[in-house]
């Protein structure tokens, strides 16, 4: 994907507008009128930009996250999978994910509903570990546990890409470290051990994993929990979604 710098707010509501007449949202009238909330908001392969928005009667606040970067997600592909995770969380209430609404061609982009609430990462950078966890952070936790969970038990779809193996992730972290000051040593013996053992690992079930799971991703508001940013998605062993968010925690 080419590289793409973040757009003038009333440009890229123009366009969002043109876009929307075209095709509107199920739910949503096709002419919309668009309040664009600064700033806008550059991360590493996307800029956010809010805007409140009303199609009749109805308001919403919504979010465009437009990519940008030779690694920047696929917008549709990122759509198509919070269509499917809003599929299948619809059972349960208090588990949930952004309502994907829009695809633009230009700039790519994704058009999402805006969920309220507090990232479990603020939420948890306040605590003393050193004293008893409040019961509502465990709750959050616990939440956070079965959206997981329920993640997982996810059916697979064929063209789902698979994330990389232990073999190939270790020696990846392994040329990363070679090129920096900690290489020593002590770094060879620890690789030469762990070459030996990784052929030898059994070799875990692939369930659909969220890729990027970390308390910055997790949203919380009242009784919900929502996940966010799902562009990472891959197939794997479903330990390292949990390991990436048990190493968030410490």
């Amino acid at each position: 994907m080419k590289k793409t710098a973040c757009l003038p707010a009333d440009e890229l509501a123009r366009r969002m507008a043109t876009a929307w007449q075209q095709r509107p949202p199920t739910g949503y009238g096709a002419d919309i009128t668009l309040q664009f909330h600064p700033p806008a908001h550059r991360h590493t392969y996307s800029c956010h930009y809010e805007f409140a928005l009303r199609s009749g009667r109805r308001r919403t606040t919504i979010v465009v996250k437009v990519a940008h970067g030779a690694r920047a997600a696929d917008p549709a592909a990122e759509y198509a999978a919070l269509q499917r995770l809003a599929q299948h969380f619809r059972p349960f209430p208090d588990l949930t994910v952004p309502q994907p609404l829009l695809v633009l061609a230009q700039p790519p982009a994704l058009v999402m509903t805006k969920l309220p609430g507090q990232r479990l990462l603020h939420t948890v950078r306040r605590l003393r570990w050193r004293h008893r966890i409040p019961t509502e952070v465990c709750t959050r936790l616990q939440q956070a546990g079965r959206w997981l969970a329920r993640l997982h038990q996810m059916p697979l779809l064929p063209a789902q890409r698979p994330a990389l193996g232990a073999e190939e992730r270790f020696q990846q972290a392994w040329v990363t470290l070679q090129n920096s000051r900690a290489a020593a040593a002590t770094g060879d013996v620890i690789a030469a051990a762990l070459q030996q053992r990784l052929p030898h690992m059994p070799v875990e079930p692939a369930v659909p994993l969220h890729g990027d799971y970390t308390l910055r991703n997790v949203l919380c508001h009242e009784t919900r929990l929502a996940v966010l940013d799902t562009e990472l998605a891959v197939v794997g062993p479903a330990e390292l979604d949990v390991a990436a968010f048990v190493a968030a925690l410490l």
